[in-house]
């Protein structure tokens, strides 16, 4: 398969650390090698860009180079396709929910629910190529990552008495290491506390 894109739409990158394959032991009076080109790491922290600026970021693309050799292809053959990403980043400004006594909410209601950060890439940004997720997922070959905030009910305490009745509950605000682990476990991304997502496989980071 040969892949043919816009200039604006890839980028120089790098090869894997080693090669796939080499016909090392096989006989054959030539040498020839695979190597797989991969997109480099790359960060966008906010300080890099500012906020009304377009940026781009690199995307695996599962492309490979051969070599007539065991060392290393060109660099300037080693090209990656890139994609758009405009830094849009909604703050979570909504008033504090109005509560009566009969309006008493439930443990786990949301109020005021906003979608702060959202981005799509290709599935393979995210699984292995070959891996189960992504051969089932071929047919809707992007991926939609989002960031929501909310005011969410953590505690519910009735005053059945007729003095002033008082109670606190203290949480911690972010995404916890727990909850961290188990979403890069199960899709490959990592979503900080400061609102950024980050691609565990290829330490590609948007910090928005």
């Amino acid at each position: 398969m040969i892949w043919c894109l816009r200039a604006d739409l890839n980028r120089a990158d790098a090869y894997s650390g080693s090669d796939l394959w080499d016909d090392r032991g096989s006989g054959r009076p030539t040498d020839i090698s695979i190597w797989s080109v991969i997109p480099d790491t790359v960060g966008i922290t906010g300080s890099e860009k500012c906020l009304t600026q377009t940026t781009s970021i690199p995307i695996f693309a599962d492309t490979f180079r051969a070599n007539m050799s065991y060392s290393l292809p060109n660099l300037s053959l080693a090209y990656v396709p890139q994609l758009t990403l405009r830094k849009a980043y909604a703050s979570f400004e909504a008033a504090v929910p109005n509560i009566t006594p009969t309006t008493i909410p439930n443990v786990g209601d949301k109020y005021s629910l906003l979608e702060q950060a959202s981005v799509s890439l290709p599935f393979t940004a995210y699984f292995n190529p070959e891996g189960t997720r992504s051969i089932q997922g071929i047919r809707n070959p992007f991926v939609q990552v989002s960031r929501l905030a909310a005011y969410v009910v953590e505690g519910v305490w009735e005053n059945k008495s007729s003095s002033t009745y008082t109670r606190e509950q203290r949480i911690k605000y972010g995404v916890s290491k727990t909850q961290t682990q188990e979403m890069t476990h199960s899709v490959g991304i990592e979503v900080s506390a400061s609102g950024g997502f980050k691609l565990a496989e290829w330490s590609i980071t948007l910090n928005y």
